[in-house]
């Protein structure tokens, strides 16, 4: 079961969080909740209605109250980047690592697997917000989700990005060893299936072919 940090002044410090409706403060709630430990959840409204027992859920409109507040002095309509909604129906809490692994001295440090884990996860999604924001100065250019968070300083650390990619260097370095492990399956049929999805696309097509023509017994 995992555990992870509340704010316990949220109820009654964060305005933004005071004026949502019941049921979007249960969401938010919720949705923290089923996060991944890097922050991301995988979209599921049906789900939420059905486990929150609501009768609908607006996902839209949802994000427009937890991302709308007003400056206290000039009244000013202030909007915010709580919450990002991804076009590969994903929700992206930006504060999250921030607040769940922050040391005393409030950084980020990739001092042990559990960040390092969460890091190499928010840098290996695109950042691709379904709707415009200010602050993605170039919407052409590709940019993941952990340099939009030093960007933003939605992650604060002493490390640059570069920094940060060189110590996850190692876990991209066992992911791609366990993709480039062979794989071998057998089918009802006793026959091997050979997985090459990791190899160059035109090495995987030689090697595939000629790995069906020994199975099928052609060319001996």
């Amino acid at each position: 079961m995992a555990k992870r940090f509340n704010d316990t002044d949220i109820w009654k410090k964060q305005r933004w969080f005071r004026k949502l409706k019941p049921d979007y403060k249960l969401a938010f709630y919720y949705i923290k909740d089923q996060c991944n430990h890097a922050g991301i959840w995988e979209v599921d409204c049906s789900d939420l209605i059905e486990d929150l027992g609501l009768l609908s859920f607006d996902i839209n409109d949802f994000l427009v109250s937890i991302n709308t507040e007003y400056d206290k002095i000039s009244g000013e309509k202030v909007v915010k980047e709580r919450i990002i909604l991804l076009k590969n129906n994903q929700l992206w809490i930006t504060g999250f690592i921030q607040f769940q692994y922050e040391g005393k001295d409030r950084l980020i440090k990739a001092s042990n697997n559990l960040v390092k884990g969460a890091l190499f996860i928010l840098d290996s999604i695109n950042f691709n917000p379904c709707q415009p924001l200010p602050t993605l100065a170039n919407p052409c250019e590709k940019t993941t989700l952990l340099e939009q968070a030093l960007n933003q300083f939605y992650i604060k650390s002493i490390q640059g990005l570069a920094d940060l990619r060189q110590g996850l260097a190692t876990l991209k370095e066992k992911e791609r060893d366990k993709d480039n492990i062979v794989k071998q399956k057998k089918n009802d049929n006793g026959k091997q299936f050979i997985n090459f999805k990791t190899q160059r696309e035109d090495l995987f097509a030689e090697r595939d072919r000629k790995h069906r023509d020994k199975i099928n017994g052609i060319g001996e």
